[in-house]
């Protein structure tokens, strides 16, 4: 599959086999960013990250710290890169277990871990825990993109990078983020306020860059009124 029909054919997976992916794997993936720390196995033994029930299972963990946005960002890049090699995942902004992930990370218990992924071999039936929380979260219904714009026109070549944000995940599926775009082809990012919103706009922009790498992530625009200002995405000098 090229990147978008990945991006598009990617769902939520909490329903895992037993087969525990490579935790050196992860640690190569995740080498080139401080955002993203795999969680070692070895060191939280029989406990579990995912809430039980939630997640079944023994899938590996990568938990994403430091700047909610640049989390957001650099871990639906590794969430992309897995699910193109045929692994299953599950964003956790709530449903897991700080005190074993900081156990596993080593790290004070005042460290914001912002949320962690479970990555694994998907089973071949979902249970029907998953199929509630995919209808609960809205997870095959997105707002069309008319619904997302605040002003100006997109240029038709972006038109597949939009796309792909439109159909990133976000905590409950709300699409909290809504765009401007400038006559200078700059593309203002806003956001609802709500929980994990930092985080939901870094997934969704990871989706544009991964489509349109020569765009730069620049300094959020002016304020709007109800909204949060999250970043300017600008098209690069050299593109």
């Amino acid at each position: 599959m090229n990147t978008l029909d990945t991006i598009l054919a990617r769902c939520s997976v909490r329903s895992f086999t037993d087969e525990t992916p490579s935790i050196d794997l992860l640690r190569e993936l995740c080498a080139d960013s401080p955002y993203l720390r795999p969680v070692d196995p070895a060191i939280i033994g029989s406990e579990r990250v995912g809430t039980y029930g939630v997640i079944t299972g023994r899938p590996a963990y990568v938990a994403a710290v430091g700047d909610p946005l640049q989390a957001g960002i650099a871990g639906e890049k590794l969430v992309i890169e897995l699910t193109r090699r045929g692994l299953g995942t599950c964003w956790l902004g709530a449903t897991f277990s700080r005190t074993v992930a900081n156990k596993a990370l080593q790290l004070s218990d005042n460290k914001d871990i912002i949320a962690v992924i479970a990555i694994g071999t998907p089973t071949k039936m979902r249970r029907p825990i998953d199929w509630l929380m995919h209808v609960g979260a809205r997870g095959g219904q997105r707002k069309p993109l008319d619904k997302l714009i605040l002003d100006g026109q997109p240029a038709p070549a972006i038109a597949n990078g939009l796309e792909a944000m439109r159909w990133a995940p976000s905590a409950y599926n709300r699409q909290p983020w809504r765009f401007a775009f400038r006559p200078d082809g700059a593309i203002e990012v806003h956001g609802l306020p709500g929980d994990y919103l930092l985080l939901d706009c870094g997934i969704a922009i990871a989706h544009f860059l991964l489509l349109h790498p020569a765009y730069e992530l620049t300094a959020p625009a002016s304020p709007r009124p109800g909204l949060t200002p999250i970043a300017t995405l600008k098209p690069s000098a050299k593109s």
